[in-house]
């Protein structure tokens, strides 16, 4: 139902978090898209790692050709009836796709946003900008969103 596309170029620091965030959510019915973006560290064998572990990561790799370039490609090899972008040095809450689609669904709505917070290397949150929280929802017009 969800696709999860993550670009990876030379993470290998955060991408086990990343991706473990993402395999342990509550929300199951996801598949998880791994572009490797011609990384030169061992980004690449950490991505093969989770591939053979679970059958919901897919790994596509291609030569460095950015970011944007490595969202389409997720995007043109994507299955799922939503897509999420995660960034390879971030990592997610356990709810979170959850919490998302069901802001989607409950509010006939097209896109879903959601608080982030920034973190220390230990994971200690010293920062928070807050977007949508599950009890504090706001539905905005396309031209709102826009602004």
């Amino acid at each position: 139902m969800i696709s999860i596309i993550v670009p990876v170029y030379n993470v290998e620091k955060y991408l086990d978090r990343c991706v473990q965030s993402i395999l342990i959510q509550s929300f199951k019915r996801f598949e998880l898209i791994l572009v490797n973006d011609g990384s030169t560290d061992n980004s690449f064998e950490i991505c093969q790692k989770y591939r053979k572990k679970d059958s919901r990561v897919i790994l596509i790799s291609q030569e460095n050709k950015g970011l944007s370039a490595a969202r389409n490609t997720g995007l043109n090899n994507a299955h799922g009836d939503y897509i999420c972008f995660i960034d390879s040095d971030d990592f997610i809450e356990k709810d979170y796709l959850k919490l998302l689609l069901n802001n989607l669904k409950s509010n006939n709505a097209d896109i879903s946003i959601c608080e982030y917070f920034l973190s220390n290397e230990k994971g200690k949150k010293y920062s928070i900008v807050k977007f949508n929280e599950p009890k504090n929802i706001s539905i905005l017009s396309g031209k709102n969103t826009f602004n």
